[in-house]
């Protein structure tokens, strides 16, 4: 289900992204595309917008592809006066990328601007491929075709040569190559291509589905999908701010808190200091307590895993460092070790990571922060650095962030981010900021590759369930919800059995009737990939 299509004058080759190669049957006519206008001979550019849509474009014309359908649900139209912003020296387009973080960028010639999806408009005047587009090759002019493979690569075609753009690094990563060589199937006699546009049909009918249902629930939503290795579909709607006087939508950038999703992340890090230091999940976590704190009755009998699983026996609802203090004073009763889901098992963490990587707690005043900004920095280098995600907080850091609301049906007035929101002091199992496209990022680096943890580590957290969950559908999948009973956030992230992953966030809460995220995600996975 996984394919891309590449065309050349009035025909196209079916490419399917699995195999690595062209489908057997000889290239098609364009007019084979549902309702593609007859007096079209070629197209010069073609997208696929995330939105169920492919825009192809020849001349100063284009005209809009409903996936799904399979057919042309809006005919041709002109480019002027419909792609607000269109530099005024451009008449038509030569190429078009969608960049997956809510950019696109259109090139004309030896120029290029930027789109912003979700406001619909140019945001980035023309500017020069080569100054920008780091390590493009000198002696191109201007680029034939391009394409977003899903998984950080980026394809620009020139005549009969491409060159592999890391869409992370900003920079072209190989020498240029025959395009005929590489793409397994394309006629040698295709000299160029006019342009190439992926579509994966399943991923698609998940994200309509979600949406169908999402809008209904939540004020603003966005979710991103992958299937394997490649980020196949990401979608959004709704708004991010009601009561703003212009319209602020949701978008696959907007800044949220993650909620309890962060205890899969917390565990991420844990694993991984424990690892570096030879210890396991079955070592006790005394010894990694400060050594100035009281130790209660069987608090040498908890081990790592007891907190990961939440039958360390702790009772407590107390996140900030004197409350995990008293905790560990209080003591334990083994009766009590049984699952309870607690978050100071996973709030303990905050002390216990920096710990177990060398910081010693001397029991001053300033060890609270000393904790706080000990566990933030670990996380960064082990979690969020591997997955190329920048500037990640305990604290709202966007300029795009998501007010929180009731449900959809009566949300009620936003909860007032203006004078920010930092959860530095109490994070652990809760506290992260981050956008969907961040946390898709994340999650999709962790159990996919093994930048985070080596593969039997991460195989193990899965497996054992330390720091996720697993479910009859989904071999892992967690929640992160906050309200004050009038408003709040429900988020989810599942990876299925059948490597299907889907990050949603939403700044809702739902109402007793509901679908939730976890319903909704679920319900549009097996309506898909059923």
């Amino acid at each position: 289900m996984q394919k891309a299509y590449i065309f050349r004058g009035n025909q196209y080759l079916r490419y399917d992204i699995p195999s690595d190669k062209v489908y057997p049957p000889p290239p098609r006519t364009l007019d084979s595309w549902n309702g593609f206008p007859k007096s079209w001979d070629r197209i010069d550019a073609a997208v696929n917008w995330d939105n169920g849509k492919i825009y192809f474009f020849k001349g100063d014309k284009y005209v809009r592809f409903d996936i799904l359908k399979n057919e042309i649900d809006q005919r041709e139209r002109p480019i002027r006066g419909n792609w607000p912003g269109m530099p005024d020296s451009w008449a038509h387009f030569d190429a078009v990328i969608n960049w997956g973080n809510g950019k696109a960028y259109f090139f004309r010639g030896s120029g290029y601007a930027r789109y912003d999806i979700a406001l619909d408009s140019f945001d980035q005047p023309s500017r020069r491929i080569h100054t920008y587009w780091h390590g493009f090759p000198r002696e191109w002019s201007h680029i034939d075709a391009a394409v977003n493979w899903g998984n950080g690569k980026a394809y620009l075609f020139h005549g009969s040569q491409y060159v592999v753009y890391d869409v992370f690094a900003d920079h072209v990563i190989s020498e240029k190559r025959t395009t005929s060589d590489f793409w397994h199937g394309v006629p040698a006699g295709w000299t160029s291509i006019d342009g190439i546009v992926t579509i994966d049909k399943r991923s698609e009918d998940m994200g309509a589905r979600i949406e169908s249902l999402a809008v209904r629930e939540a004020v603003g939503f966005a979710y991103v999908i992958y299937e394997g290795p490649r980020m196949t579909k990401r979608g959004s709607g709704g708004r991010r701010r009601l009561d703003a006087e212009k319209t602020l939508p949701f978008t696959i950038n907007t800044e949220l808190g993650i909620g309890s999703i962060t205890k899969s992340l917390t565990a991420m890090s844990l694993l991984k200091q424990l690892s570096s230091k030879g210890l396991s999940v079955d070592d006790k976590i005394e010894p990694f307590l400060p050594k100035k704190w009281s130790r209660g009755t069987n608090i040498s009998t908890i081990t790592f895993r007891e907190l990961l699983t939440h039958t360390s026996g702790f009772r407590s609802s107390n996140d900030d460092y004197a409350g995990l203090e008293s905790m560990i004073a209080a003591g334990i009763m083994p009766a009590n070790k049984v699952f309870e889901y607690r978050n100071p098992n996973f709030s303990l963490m905050r002390i216990l990571i920096p710990s177990v990587s060398g910081i010693t707690f001397f029991g001053a005043n300033a060890d609270p922060l000393l904790a706080a900004l000990g566990y933030m920095q670990i996380m960064q280098k082990d979690v969020f650095e591997p997955s190329l995600v920048k500037g990640a907080a305990c604290r709202l850091n966007s300029l795009e962030i998501g007010f929180l609301y009731g449900p959809a049906r009566d949300p009620g007035g936003a909860y007032d981010y203006d004078d920010g929101d930092d959860s530095s002091m109490i994070a652990g199992a809760g506290g992260w900021k981050l956008t969907p496209l961040e946390l898709a990022r994340t999650i999709h680096t962790f159990f996919t590759t093994e930048r985070i943890l080596p593969a039997a580590l991460r195989d193990k957290m899965i497996s054992e369930g330390l720091g996720t969950v697993e479910t009859k559908t989904a071999k892992a999948m967690h929640n992160g919800i906050w309200d004050d009973g009038d408003k709040g956030y429900d988020n989810t992230f599942y990876i299925f059995q059948d490597d299907v992953q889907c990050v949603f966030m939403s700044n809702s809460m739902y109402g007793p009737d509901a679908n939730r995220p976890a319903t909704i995600v679920e319900s549009a996975h097996g309506h898909a990939f059923g």
